[in-house]
């Protein structure tokens, strides 16, 4: 499996289209998520359908991340999967993992954005759940 495409498959999948957008507003069953640095609307619908398949990339992330594994664990080292591999070396990959988790319910941070400037390199940590 290649992560980085999946995630950025499944982004693209789940974001709202420009057409869909009407007079500057998105629909009201839309899903607002906070991303690291940029809010983010995904199409809810087409994020339920991409449910099980964002479980499945999360379960591909370091156990430090899940609530069974460390309880939670600096954005920073979300480059590496279970097996302790670099999936990738972008940060904008890496970012993509926690709205999509955060849409389906299955992530968030640990910390509201607030004290983020006190962990290591003002990043948050982040936990995932997918047991949910």
């Amino acid at each position: 499996m290649n992560i980085s495409k999946e995630v950025d498959s499944i982004m693209r999948f789940c974001l709202f289209k420009s057409e869909e957008i009407i007079d500057g507003q998105a629909p009201a069953d839309a899903v607002f998520v906070d991303g690291i640095s940029a809010k983010l609307g995904f199409h809810s619908g087409r994020l339920a359908e991409k449910r099980e398949e964002i479980r499945g990339l999360l379960n591909e992330m370091s156990p430090e991340f899940h609530t069974k594994g460390g309880g939670g664990m600096t954005f920073l080292n979300l480059c590496n999967d279970k097996n302790g591999d670099q999936w990738t070396g972008f940060h904008r990959s890496m970012q993509l993992n926690i709205p999509l988790g955060m849409g389906v319910g299955m992530a968030r941070y640990c910390l509201p954005r607030e004290l983020w400037t006190a962990l290591p390199g003002s990043m948050p940590y982040v936990v995932f759940d997918t047991e949910k």
